[in-house]
């Protein structure tokens, strides 16, 4: 006699078959040896294949059911997917949910190609099946996306981050995620609140911040490209309770080479009233606090803002927001300001000599006018201003000399006095650091107690 040859391959339709073939062959041995010993019966469950949705270019979800009576037993059920209508060959998608309703995402399709599916089940033994069905992906789409994750989340900030499924077949122009808040209805749409991000290994990731404590917020990722503007499916976020004060970010909203006007709101005043806020800025640590240099800002606004002067030119700073109640102080995110190049003329520090009672002698010199025509330059005095501008007493002096003095006269005797030197070219003033003098007493005066006594 000749030998069988039986030639395995990975078709899993082959496989059932010879599986089947296999089995009756055991079972009516099984039969022949002993009648009394038969396997208990395995009723195999109802299938319904379900329909097929939010198809693009290279996925789709097909989605199936299953219903199984006490005597059927299923290892594992699912979606069978195929490009042939006669489901020879396919691929396995496996239900793991465990619910009797599923549904399925498939990926990696090709575009405008018709598959086809059924759900199915398998004992163990033997495979059931439901009704083959059949869906065609498109040739182009808007952006499609997956489900958006959630990170970060304080009281009043979080990290939004969604894969994105398929660009569509035509060049993204836009991705970011759009944002209202759940009370004012609807959808979020790109006409809401928007943070535009570019994408990365088909993901894009940005935090929002500066929202509002406790509030419950509706978020979409969104994309335009040529074929339109997709969506993701919408999240609902809620944030944190606040106890100490909420600030937000600091914006800067003018600046010069030495100055910067910062602005910033009060998103929630926590469990009591504010007690100070301000802002506070370091060039030395990327996180500073009210133990570095801080300004504070007088009245209860929302909304407030402060100028912090007397920054050095072409330096990066880093500032933020504060505000104190009793429960503790609350910060805002930190802000990132370089200032400029100064084009304003350096000028180096004022010297004086021949301190009388009423006049003082006073030197300096432009140390750099960066190339631009000084028009101006002399000093500036004030008896109560420590760092004195040209809004204060203002001496010129004449000449074309970068080197240049004067005497200052009618100053009063015993007096302290601050003092600068100052230049102007068409960029700006630029001042010298101030020092501190103090005229003589005038010992022509005789003091009070050196007055003979009179009846007056």
């Amino acid at each position: 006699q000749q030998p069988i040859m039986i030639h395995i391959t990975n078709n899993r339709s082959i496989c059932d078959s010879l599986r089947g073939v296999l089995g009756a062959m055991l079972l009516l041995l099984s039969l022949t040896g002993c009648e009394k010993d038969t396997e208990p019966s395995n009723f195999a469950p109802a299938l319904t294949t379900g329909g097929a949705s939010d198809i693009y270019r290279v996925g789709a979800t097909l989605s199936g059911s299953i219903n199984r009576s006490e005597a059927t037993v299923v290892q594992e059920y699912g979606i069978l997917l195929s490009e042939l209508k006669s489901m020879a060959e396919y691929n396995e998608l496996k239900a793991t949910d465990g619910n009797n309703s599923f549904s399925l995402q498939v990926q990696n399709l090709q575009p405008g190609k018709t598959y086809y599916y059924c759900a199915y089940a398998y004992s163990g033994y033997s495979h059931a099946r439901g009704e083959v069905k059949e869906f065609t992906t498109t040739e182009s789409n808007a952006p499609v996306f997956g489900e958006i994750q959630i990170s970060g989340k304080d009281e009043k900030s979080f990290t939004a981050s969604c894969k994105i499924l398929d660009e569509g077949g035509s060049e993204l122009f836009l991705t970011g995620f759009c944002y209202k808040k759940a009370d004012q209805g609807g959808e979020p749409t790109a006409e809401d609140n928007t943070v535009n991000v570019a994408v990365q290994n088909s993901t894009i990731t940005a935090q929002l911040k500066d929202l509002t404590p406790g509030e419950e917020y509706l978020l979409r990722a969104y994309g335009i490209n040529g074929n339109g503007r997709g969506y993701s499916e919408t999240v609902h976020v809620t944030l944190n309770e606040a106890t100490t004060p909420v600030v937000s970010s600091s914006m800067a909203i003018d600046s010069t080479a030495t100055s910067v006007t910062v602005e910033a709101h009060l998103l929630s005043r926590g469990t009591s009233e504010v007690i100070e806020h301000g802002f506070c800025w370091s060039a030395e640590t990327a996180n500073p606090t009210i133990a570095n240099l801080k300004l504070s800002i007088t009245g209860s606004a929302e909304k407030f803002s402060g100028v912090i002067n007397s920054l050095k030119a072409n330096s990066t700073y880093y500032i933020r927001a504060y505000a104190i109640n009793e429960q503790g102080i609350g910060y805002g995110d930190i802000l990132t300001f370089h200032t400029p190049v100064s084009l304003i003329p350096e000028m180096n520090a004022v010297s004086i000599s021949e301190i009388g009672t009423t006049t003082v002698k006073a030197m300096s010199n432009v140390l750099n006018n960066n190339d631009l025509p000084i028009v101006e330059k002399g000093f500036c005095l004030s008896e109560s201003n420590t760092q004195p501008t040209t809004g204060d007493r203002k001496i010129s002096v004449t000449g074309s000399d970068n080197n240049f003095q004067t005497v200052i006269d009618g100053l009063k005797p015993a007096t302290t006095y601050y003092i600068c030197s100052y230049a102007t070219n068409e960029a700006g003033v630029g001042y010298s650091e101030a020092i501190e003098f103090k005229t003589e007493l005038n010992v022509n005066t005789p003091a009070i107690d050196d007055l003979p006594n009179q009846d007056w």
